[in-house]
């Protein structure tokens, strides 16, 4: 009977530890890259399972010893993808895990993909001090960060191309202002264009005298040909030469073609497209399907930085829990370190939630409940058989 009350209390205490387990697993029903655990219940048996009886009635001498539930299984199944609409929140679709840094230099895994940048352009988990690996260039495992990123280059105009209707009749669509180009150095200037008609042009053509000025100075001519409504063979584009204020003189080509000559009153000409920009900054950051991180500058361009490296681990009994949705593996296969592709993609602007099924938590926690409940019934089943045998003992 004291036996009986020790294996009882490994059912208790087996029970308890499930309990808690579950309490785990429903408190983080809503941590991101949560995976929820489950108790392994294992039997315990002391002495020999195998010989006969004395009288040859077959069966084992073995004792049971109670119940071994200090292990935990992960339930490594992948969660809900939940909609956040920010750029740098990511999800994995597929077998697979983030790789991310501690300050000691250790390896951790996670399926939280809840990314930020911090002071120093490294890529961070969200509210920690973890950071995000990548492939660098040469192909190894490294912080990913924005160095080399931070500015897009600005780029002097060197084609301003025109589009709309030039009048031949009245002074109607002859000025384009503002009209705004860039210069080596990434600076603005803002130009006014006039188009006057050559009265000298010989017959049956139609040559017209091109002014630019900035700030109401003079700072280039050219002149541009049209036979019939557009411009003739050769005429454009026209290179002028521009003396822009605080830098060295640029040659731009105006750009024509589109342009048609009209006998129209309500003729316009306007500034269809030119190819130069100024220095930009970074307007927003996102991770394509592929885990490559796409960069967008103020100045409207665009370039690609660098690419997220993910881990695929098969043995994943090896992977123990570190918490914040991290984990450790101490497993013996090597960590298959990959990129993105068609069977484990990157989704932007959402989260992984937690794989924790509440139905299902409840139900365990109902079997665990009764299972705790029947071993405390056990206890007080063989308390009170020692007691009577005690009294037995004492009437004696």
């Amino acid at each position: 009977m004291i036996e009986s009350i020790f294996v009882a209390v490994s059912g208790m205490r087996g029970h308890e530890r499930a309990l808690s387990v579950i309490s785990n697993n429903v408190a983080n029903m809503n941590t991101p890259g949560f995976r929820g655990s489950t108790v392994r219940f294992a039997d315990v048996f002391h002495g020999s399972a195998g010989g006969s009886s004395q009288n040859g009635a077959g069966g084992q001498r073995a004792a049971g010893g109670g119940v071994d539930a200090s292990r935990t299984l992960l339930d490594l199944r992948p969660g809900e993808a939940s909609r956040t609409n920010r750029d740098l929140d990511v999800f994995l679709e597929g077998e697979g895990f983030f790789v991310v840094q501690e300050e000691s230099g250790a390896l951790r895994y996670t399926r939280a993909g809840s990314f930020d940048f911090n002071v120093d352009g490294e890529l961070v988990v969200r509210g920690t001090k973890l950071k995000v690996m990548a492939r660098g260039e040469n192909g190894a495992i490294a912080p990913l960060t924005r160095e080399g990123f931070r500015t897009s280059a600005p780029r002097a105009t060197t084609t301003v191309r025109l589009d709309g209707i030039l009048s031949n009749r009245g002074e109607n669509g002859r000025t384009i202002e503002p009209l705004a180009i860039f210069d080596s150095r990434g600076v603005k200037h803002t130009l006014r264009l006039e188009i006057a008609i050559d009265p000298a042009a010989p017959a049956g053509l139609s040559r017209w005298d091109i002014t630019v000025f900035e700030d109401d100075i003079e700072i280039g001519e050219g002149e541009v040909e049209f036979i019939g409504t557009g411009p003739s063979p050769g005429s454009s584009p026209v290179a002028i030469t521009l003396d822009l204020q605080g830098v060295d003189p640029a040659e731009i080509d105006f750009d024509f073609e589109s342009v048609m000559l009209l006998p129209e009153t309500n003729a316009a000409l306007s500034l269809a497209h030119q190819d130069g920009y100024g220095t930009g900054a970074i307007a927003s950051e996102k991770f394509d399907e592929f885990g490559v991180l796409k960069i967008t500058y103020t100045n409207e361009q665009t370039r690609d930085g660098p690419s997220l490296v993910l881990a695929r681990i098969n043995d994943q009994g090896g992977l123990v829990e570190r918490g914040d949705a991290l984990f450790e593996y101490r497993g013996t296969h090597p960590v298959d370190f990959r990129s993105a592709a068609d069977d484990l993609k990157v989704r932007g602007r959402l989260l992984e939630l937690s794989n924790v099924d509440l139905t299902q938590a409840f139900s365990e926690l109902i079997l665990m409940q009764r299972g705790y409940q029947a071993s405390s019934q056990v206890i007080s089943t063989a308390n009170d058989m020692l007691q009577a045998l005690l009294q037995m003992r004492a009437g004696q």
